[in-house]
């Protein structure tokens, strides 16, 4: 899956427009700004060398020489995608714009960083869709015991994926007796998966927007229900649909899988091309993970489905991890650290740890086993 940065290229016309298209860029790691220049001229001259995938235009207050501008650049580039940044925001030339063929219009206020990425996120989801029958992939985490952080390494590998590599995700909370997703990401969630499954003979692309919740641009929840009643009414079937449709219309779908082997959890298991099994080097993780190991072969899975991820490494008394690897007979994916302040501090303030303290070292290796997983491929469902 390609997640290289979008190469940006801008043109400013005032200098603080200038620092702020800056600002922007360096706010979103999935954009590299190839040039932020002053003239039409210097822009053709960069856009030659570089071939950036959007190019973004300052528009002046009073419009003058505007049209001439984008119609020199369309000739230049005729297939890269334009959008446009104003100081304040104005019908007239928000209509004149669209006219001229610019795919987004940008105003400098409050949410602009949050608009900014939303409108790259557009462009890149547009420039990934390779079809109607293109689905993005199915990514499941779950825990060979509980307690072993399924629902915080879930969040952060959706978080990672998406404001990081740039990639529109969906994150599922599929523990539907005990998600806790929502809670944790300090989210009012009005829908959550029973709504997804009251509506499964009308559910396509648009009914399912309305069901999700935007954590962050680019990040969607679907989470679990609140009433055990709801719960209890999400068979196979549901499950089934509602991953079809998220993966039809998001790049990556994040599944948080619990620890429950129930029809549900097996059925995504089914549809993911990989799940991660997170343990802990103890004992009684190591037994339960191997338990899972033998359930995943027995269904027909092959070795590349289950992806063992070993939680808490470094705690005292740890199993060796050539152990671990010898008694699940796979390699382990990844080694997470123990750090548990991190993710306390991250659980007291609703965020993900990700986007509180990117520098801790949990945070490193959540965010290199991100980048691992879409860089390998993970077995055909």
């Amino acid at each position: 899956m390609d997640s290289a940065p979008s190469r940006l290229l801008a043109l400013h016309f005032d200098k603080r427009m200038g620092e702020l298209i800056d600002k922007l860029a360096a706010g979103a790691p999935f954009v590299q700004l190839v040039g932020n220049v002053a003239s039409v001229q210097d822009l053709e001259r960069i856009a030659a060398m570089a071939r950036p995938d959007v190019i973004l235009l300052e528009h002046p207050p009073e419009g003058d020489g505007f049209a001439a501008v984008v119609q020199r650049i369309q000739l230049l580039l005729p297939l890269t995608p334009l959008i446009c940044l104003a100081a304040e925001k104005n019908p007239d030339q928000i209509m004149a714009a669209l006219r001229l063929g610019l795919r987004e219009y940008l105003v400098d206020e409050r949410r602009l960083g949050d608009s900014f990425k939303e409108a790259m996120f557009r462009l890149r989801a547009a420039g990934q869709n390779l079809g109607p029958d293109a689905k993005g992939r199915i990514i499941g985490v779950m825990g060979a015991k509980g307690g072993v952080g399924v629902s915080h390494l879930a969040i952060n590998l959706a978080w990672a994926i998406s404001q990081e590599q740039g990639l529109r995700v969906a994150l599922v909370d599929l523990d539907l007796f005990g998600g806790n997703e929502a809670f944790m990401l300090d989210q009012e969630v009005k829908r959550n998966f029973s709504d997804a499954a009251a509506m499964q003979e009308r559910l396509d692309a648009a009914a399912m927007e309305g069901l999700l919740h935007e954590v962050a641009p680019g990040l969607r929840l679907l989470a679990a229900p609140d009433d055990p009643a709801d719960a209890e009414m999400i068979n196979a079937e549901h499950v089934s649909s509602v991953l079809d449709v998220l993966a039809r219309g998001y790049a990556v779908v994040v599944v948080d899988l619990g620890d429950s082997l129930a029809e549900t959890t097996l059925t995504a298991l089914d549809q993911a091309e990989m799940a991660l099994l997170l343990l802990e080097p103890s004992l009684v993780g190591l037994k339960s993970a191997a338990r899972v190991c033998w359930l995943s072969r027995r269904l027909g899975h092959g070795d590349g489905k289950l992806r063992p991820v070993v939680n808490r490494h470094d705690a005292r008394r740890a199993i060796a991890g050539r152990e671990i690897e010898a008694v699940l007979n796979r390699k382990v994916l990844a080694w997470l650290p123990n750090e548990h302040d991190v993710i306390t501090q991250a659980a007291n303030a609703g965020q993900p740890a990700l986007s509180l303290r990117p520098k801790a070292k949990w945070c490193k290796a959540v965010a290199f086993l991100a980048r691992q997983l879409l860089e390998s491929p993970g077995e055909k469902p």
